[in-house]
Parts: structure tokens; C-alpha cells; sequence
């Protein structure tokens, strides 16, 4: 505890007097080479102490891991969930207004998203609710020229609010 002590007094007094030093310095070349050998000198006054006969540091008592590993996860996992809801809200906005530019009144769009072994994003399926089922095959067709590989639902959606299922495909990646 002394050596922390001193090296820290030590430090003190090394920056008051580099602080001196600089006010009182000539300001050209001199100056430079001036603050260079006091910081190193600094830097030799702070270190001594640790160096002395005796002084052991050891962190094997001390278990940071475990804590920082489980800490580290949970935010991992909590910042994934946060990424993959905000993506899925991005996509299902994206393709409701593409369904309705198109003239298929959509009610509601509905997209699971996940990510991949690459950290990338990946889109697994598209439920769609539709007004009228007529315009089925228009939306399966917008769909499928913005994604390959998507499971496609597309439903019908009824004046009380539920839905029923009218079409399912899922297309294989080529």
C-alpha cells in the first residue's frame, strides 16, 4: 500500500513540476526535449516504487471472469433482441408499402427475421394479411422478387379482426 502511495504522491509532483517547467521553458525546439526527459523521468519515479524488494502484485485472488464473461452475454443477447425487433419493424414497414404502392390493400405485414451463423441478417418468413384474397398471387409475386428462400403466409383478413389461413408456401434455396 506504501508503494501505491508514494507513487502516486510521486506523480503529483512530477506533474506540478513538468507543469512549472513548461510555463518557464524557452518556446522552441528546447522546450520539446525538455518535456521528453521529464516524462521520462516522470515515468522512472512513478515505476520505482513497484520495483522495490517485496512488493507483489497478484490478481489470482480476484475472480473477474466469470462476472464479466455472464455480464458480457446478457447484454449480448438482450442488444440482439433489441437489433432483430427494430429489423423485423424496418421490414415489415418496408414490405406493407410495397404491397400497398402496388394496389394490394394490406392490413397488416408480419416478418421473422434471425441471425445467422455471419451475424447477418436473415429473413425466415413474411405473413400477410390481405383484404381482398383475389390479389393473392400479386403479393405472392412481390414477395418473392424481394426474397428467395422465404416461407410465404399469406392470409385473409376478416372484418372482426381474425384472420384465416388461405395460402402457404415455403420455396426452396437454391
Amino acid at each position: 500500500m506504501t508503494a501505491i502511495r508514494t507513487a502516486i504522491m510521486t506523480a503529483c509532483f512530477m506533474g506540478i513540476v513538468s507543469t512549472v517547467l513548461n510555463i518557464l521553458s524557452p518556446v522552441n525546439s528546447l522546450r520539446k526535449h525538455l518535456m521528453s526527459i521529464l516524462g521520462l523521468i516522470s515515468l522512472l519515479a512513478v515505476i520505482r516504487p513497484f520495483m522495490a524488494e517485496g512488493f507483489e502484485l497478484s490478481f489470482d485472488e480476484i475472480d473477474f471472469g466469470n462476472s464479466i464473461r455472464s455480464e458480457t452475454e446478457s447484454v449480448d443477447r438482450s442488444f440482439e433482441d433489441i437489433f432483430l425487433e427494430q429489423a423485423e419493424v424496418e421490414y415489415d414497414e418496408y414490405f406493407y408499402e410495397l404491397l400497398n404502392k402496388n394496389d394490394i390493400r394490406t392490413e397488416k405485414v408480419r416478418c421473422t427475421l434471425r441471425l445467422n451463423g455471419d451475424n447477418e441478417l436473415e429473413l425466415v418468413s413474411v405473413e400477410i394479411k390481405i383484404r381482398d384474397i383475389s390479389q393473392r398471387e400479386s403479393a405472392r409475386y412481390l414477395i418473392e422478387n424481394e426474397t428467395s428462400g422465404t416461407e410465404i403466409i399469406i392470409l385473409q383478413a376478416e372484418n372482426d379482426g381474425t384472420a384465416e389461413i388461405t395460402d402457404k408456401q415455403t420455396e426452396e434455396q437454391s
